[in-house]
């Protein structure tokens, strides 16, 4: 028998509760299961394609290229520079209305769904759900946070002039001034809004998605945040 389990043997099941973070609750830890197991419904294989804005196609597409296999699994490349455009012989899971089930797997059913809940609509909102968000995988868009957030239809394109007269505090202002300034479509140097670029086609085409990420050896650290601000309410 090795040491943690010793260790824990020696403990009632409340005091070794009361002993683990908040994180490894949720999520469990040596000598302590995870509370839950999630299961995905409604992917199916389809072509592997990425979508970047400009700078991160022209800096990194040879590295994703060559990352998912490149010639060794079937992809192709042609032209060089801004004008190289790629194929990939591998293909991934995707699915428009996929479905994620959280299942409890022991202990109080509703405080653990309660705090998935709060920690997917977190990251869904503030950050990126997926290994190596550096590189732009699995991250999510903080326009779409914003405009859920005010109740927007979309997020708007003002100038300086047009956000001064929108009657928003300055908070929000502020808000909107931050993501207005990473945005492609906009121009810092002459203040206003380009053209918006077409649509993408499914291969890699320069799009921008906005993005908050933190290192993986933060993760204990964010969640433990997470889950002590609902903890005191479940």
């Amino acid at each position: 028998m090795r040491a943690h389990e010793i260790y824990f043997k020696t403990l009632t099941p409340d005091d070794a509760y009361a002993r683990l973070c908040l994180a490894c609750r949720l999520f469990g830890c040596t000598g302590w299961r995870r509370r839950f197991r999630m299961e995905m419904k409604g992917l199916k294989p389809q072509d592997l394609f990425f979508v970047a804005s400009s700078e991160v196609y022209v800096a990194a597409s040879n590295w994703l290229w060559r990352m998912f296999g490149g010639e060794e699994l079937g992809g192709t490349r042609q032209g060089r520079g801004a004008a190289v455009t790629f194929t990939f012989g591998v293909q991934a899971l995707w699915g428009q209305q996929a479905t994620l089930r959280v299942v409890p797997l022991s202990g109080d059913a509703g405080g653990t769904l309660a705090r998935i809940a709060f920690l997917l609509d977190t990251v869904a909102r503030w950050g990126a759900l997926r290994a190596k968000t550096q590189h732009g995988f699995g991250q999510e868009a903080e326009e779409r946070a914003f405009t859920e957030r005010f109740g927007l239809a979309e997020f708007p394109r003002w100038n300086d002039e047009e956000l001064a007269r929108s009657g928003w505090g300055k908070k929000r202002q502020s808000e909107y001034k931050r993501l207005r300034d990473r945005h492609p479509d906009w121009d810092a140097k002459i203040r206003t809004w380009r053209e918006p670029a077409p649509p993408p086609k499914p291969q890699l085409r320069p799009l921008v998605i906005e993005k908050r990420s933190f290192k993986l050896a933060e993760l204990p650290a964010v969640v433990n945040e997470l889950l002590a601000q609902i903890e005191g309410v479940l």
